[in-house]
């Protein structure tokens, strides 16, 4: 089965990693700081909340061939992401370390405790997604890069 944030040993593992993250991390591939990572994950995080709108992007090839090869493989190093979660462009820059971290840990908290009665919002690429896939996509994208900066 693959690892979810609605998993809570799976989430208590990225909250441990997140929490072990110095604000001096090198990077491993990329070009975003261990803070625009952090507030990349966080504007995600949002965005599937509902709260960081985020233009559709998605085709039939992205949510028919793309979504399924993202949800059951590694996360490709180098992916390009939306400029509104990008923090280099339309994203949210870092400012001061813990704050950016408490605020990725908050809405990760709220994401996995999302009542099963509330959809999360489409995916930009993928379109709309179960609450399963959310999950997974989630739980794969912060391990992704968490893996960048050696967590």
């Amino acid at each position: 089965m693959p690892k979810s944030i609605f998993d809570l040993q799976a989430r208590t593992d990225l909250v441990e990693r997140i929490l072990r993250l110095e604000p001096d991390a090198p990077r491993r591939w990329g070009t975003l700081s261990v803070g625009g990572m952090l507030c990349h994950v966080a504007d995600s995080l949002e965005q599937a909340l509902g709260r960081r709108p985020d233009s559709d992007r998605s085709n039939i090839f992205l949510r028919k061939v793309v979504k399924h090869l993202v949800l059951h493989l590694p996360m490709p190093k180098g992916a390009s992401t939306s400029a509104k979660m990008d923090p280099a462009k339309e994203g949210t820059r870092p400012q001061e370390f813990e704050r950016d971290r408490n605020r990725v840990l908050a809405l990760l908290e709220e994401a996995a405790n999302r009542p099963e009665d509330r959809p999360f919002a489409p995916h930009p690429a993928f379109g709309p997604l179960t609450r399963r896939q959310r999950g997974i996509l989630a739980w794969k994208h912060i391990n992704h890069h968490l893996r960048q900066f050696g967590g």
